[in-house]
């Protein structure tokens, strides 16, 4: 508890370091801030282009559904990221002054939640424009995998900020690993629609199922498009909850499971950043 009243004590320094991020993204370009609004409708609008119309991929309303979950997963890929080199950019600065080594993964993630949120104000307007029906009931759903994304992205970035400090090969086996990991993940495609396919190809469906859903992105990105109504499949409804309990009746429990995962992503980053903290200037 220490090191989190540290930081509560240094806010005022952790709010600084927010906005120097916020600024310096940005910096000498011409729209500024209008890009955290435009970069998520200019790779929605070429993913759709791609799958949707060259591929034929991704039935009615592809659109909606690639964006409810595009938005946080460049959250957590674009935070993964920049907390990365968050630490190791930083090293001349922590010797020259004392502060909570925390602040800085911390204000990276936080300056990166800035962008999330005006992206979601872009995904409100299209969602406006377009006339999309959310399933409403289904939003505490969504904002409990939001708050599992944001202790898993916690966990993440007190990792690897920690350790590119003493390898700089981990911001380059980060980047590999994350652009894999889309791929991996229901962003460009339904879930249940992949566990179909796995459970009808496979020599081991269960297994790989399981292995699938132990992803904790699977199980959040999944609470995302639940805000969605489902269409078209094998199930005969309009709710997209009802629909995946056909082909995944644990879903609960690998929702469940995800926050686990989150969880002790959270203590292992933080054990791991805590320990190595003190040898972050010697290393510069």
């Amino acid at each position: 508890m220490r090191d989190w009243a540290e930081v509560w004590r240094y806010r005022a320094l952790f709010w600084s370091f927010v906005r120097r991020d916020l600024k310096v993204r940005y910096k000498n370009s011409v729209l500024g801030f209008v890009w955290s609004l435009l970069n998520p409708l200019l790779q929605i609008l070429v993913y759709v282009i791609a799958f949707r119309y060259m591929m034929g991929f991704g039935g009615r309303n592809y659109s909606a559904k690639l964006f409810v979950a595009m938005l946080p997963w460049m959250f957590f890929s674009q935070g993964a990221l920049d907390s990365a080199a968050s630490v190791a950019t930083q090293v001349s600065l922590l010797k020259r002054v004392y502060f909570p080594r925390l602040i800085l993964p911390l204000s990276v993630l936080t300056a990166n939640l800035v962008h999330f949120l005006l992206g979601m104000v872009v995904l409100a307007a299209y969602f406006g424009l377009r006339r999309v029906t959310l399933a409403w009931p289904h939003l505490p759903l969504a904002l409990s995998a939001f708050a599992i994304q944001m202790v898993f992205m916690c966990g993440i970035a007190f990792f690897v900020s920690s350790l590119s400090v003493y390898y700089n090969d981990v911001k380059f086996l980060l980047a590999s690993a994350v652009q894999m990991w889309m791929f991996l993940s229901p962003v460009f495609y339904s879930a249940e629609g992949a566990i179909e396919r796995l459970t009808a190809t496979m020599h081991f469906p269960g297994f790989v199922a399981v292995i699938y859903m132990l992803n904790p992105m699977a199980p959040v990105l999944m609470a995302y498009h639940s805000l969605l109504p489902y269409e078209g499949g094998r199930a005969n409804t309009n709710d997209y909850l009802e629909a995946l309990h056909h082909v995944m009746p644990a879903f609960p429990l690998y929702f469940l499971a995800a926050a686990g995962i989150a969880i002790a992503s959270f203590v292992v980053g933080f054990l791991v950043f805590r320990r190595l903290q003190w040898r972050f200037a010697e290393l510069g």
